[in-house]
């Protein structure tokens, strides 16, 4: 269905782009509080009236949404987990009353069974406005610039649920989308590198993986006429070292977008390098122990603002450690600061003293590697932690991707880093062996009980 036909879509489209894009430059603190608790109200009340799955989980917690008379009442809400909403049929997720219907999306299943919503064309347009500021904080213009998207484009994937079958077949009859290319992430490098070096894109988006091989085989001399004004990275963890790689292979400005498929894009990078979150589309808040926290790592959980699909309603399935920021950002932009995002909580290593190491921390260790050597050698790697004091590490090389460099030397860096982020006092016992062949699965486990540290400093 192309749903700018309906006048009334085209209307609240054409209202969002002028109006809603560019909230976040134009709403100071007081008047974000103000929309938010708006849509907070409005989205409590529509979950409760056309959303079995909400409706039931309400009534058995004894909440209605008339409890919320101010802000503080906001706590009443009971949270909402990822394996709540795993084991909903379509049935209990699904609106009760489907005007234009509706497009099923799936989560990519990382963490397990992945997690199925239902979102409307309006929620795609609103969602992809997301995205578009940071198009325009970077200084590029989407109707004119050349953009590249590196994205997921599986089955049931957001990205091309939102994309390849929602907005671009709606719109194409009216905006042209010929200064664009989409592209599946798993596409071979070379071949996409040397497409792109026809194409030259003023933008390149897409995996932090993706633009790292793409990277790479820049520094080969490979893509030499691509020369893009800015880069967006999302999907993985973007660390110091990838970051530096990126930009050095280019010779541009990269910049990191933060979101879930359940939520949208939560927060982006400004042109100081400061992570604002979209407080006009996600209320976010920061726990630890049941209590929020305002300045130092916890748990996020995301409550969604808009939308007419499934409501995410104070979800806790993101699951990633994020330390929020009271700092103050000089750029023109509104909304919270996050400081750092730590990543998956429950993929971790803990070590004495409660020195925790999540997935970010753990993914600096090896992208190190790849940004002294200049290598992607490394396959693909797996932790597993037997007590306090110990871990091991298995490793598969490609040894002819390794530009010389051995394997001695690569396991001699991973060791030396994971030292270093331990502290010179460490006594922890790191062993690295390589193997042929990793099945599927966790690339991080650990049989140490996190619980009985009550402080943790997550490195």
């Amino acid at each position: 269905m192309r749903y700018l036909i309906n006048p009334v879509f085209a209307g609240k489209a054409v209202k969002r782009y002028f109006f809603d894009l560019n909230r976040l430059w134009k709403m100071d603190e007081k008047q974000l509080r103000e929309y938010q608790w708006k849509q907070i109200r409005r989205m409590v009340k529509y979950a409760c009236a056309n959303i079995p799955f909400y409706r039931k989980k309400y009534q058995d917690a004894g909440f209605s949404p008339d409890d919320l008379k101010t802000f503080d009442d906001f706590k009443k809400i009971p949270f909402v987990s990822k394996n709540e909403l795993r084991k909903c049929s379509s049935k209990d997720l699904k609106p009760l009353k489907s005007k234009n219907g509706f497009i099923k999306t799936s989560t990519s299943g990382t963490m397990g069974k992945p997690v199925s919503i239902y979102v409307s064309m309006q929620e795609i347009v609103m969602g992809l406005l997301g995205y578009l500021r940071t198009l325009k904080e970077h200084g590029i213009n989407w109707k004119k610039d050349k953009i590249v998207l590196l994205l997921d484009l599986r089955r049931n994937s957001a990205e091309r649920k939102y994309l390849n079958e929602g907005v671009i077949p709606s719109f194409k009859p009216f905006i042209s989308f010929d200064n664009m290319r989409i592209y599946s992430f798993r596409v071979d490098s070379k071949k996409l590198i040397k497409e792109l070096d026809g194409f030259q894109p003023d933008f390149i988006g897409g995996y932090t993986g993706k633009l790292v091989h793409l990277a790479l085989l820049r520094e080969k001399g490979f893509g030499k006429n691509i020369a893009p004004k800015a880069m967006g990275s999302s999907g993985n963890t973007l660390d110091k070292y990838l970051r530096v790689l990126i930009e050095e292979a280019f010779d541009t400005r990269l910049f990191e977008a933060y979101g879930a498929t359940e939520s949208g894009i939560i927060a982006f990078e400004c042109r100081n390098r400061r992570l604002h979150i979209n407080d006009d589309l996600v209320y976010t808040e920061f726990m630890r122990d049941g209590e929020p926290v305002y300045d130092e790592p916890g748990n996020i959980v995301v409550t969604k603002l808009y939308g007419e699909g499934t409501p995410i309603i104070r979800y806790t399935g993101v699951n990633d450690v994020v330390a929020p920021s009271n700092d103050a950002c000089d750029c023109r932009l509104g909304g919270g600061l996050i400081k750092k995002i730590y990543g998956r909580d429950n993929w971790f290593l803990i070590f004495p003293g409660g020195k925790v190491m999540l997935p970010s921390a753990v993914s600096e260790v090896f992208s190190r590697v790849v940004y002294e050597f200049k290598t992607r050698m490394i396959k693909r790697f797996e932790i597993a932690q037997p007590g306090l004091n110990r871990i091991e590490i298995r490793v598969v090389i490609n040894h002819k991707l390794n530009e010389g460099v051995s394997s001695e030397k690569v396991f001699s860096m991973i060791k030396t880093s994971f030292q270093e982020k331990l502290g010179s006092d460490s006594d922890v016992e790191i062993k690295i062996k390589e193997v042929d062949k990793i099945v599927g699965g966790r690339y991080i486990t650990s049989k140490v009980d996190k619980n009985k540290f009550d402080r943790k400093i997550y490195l």
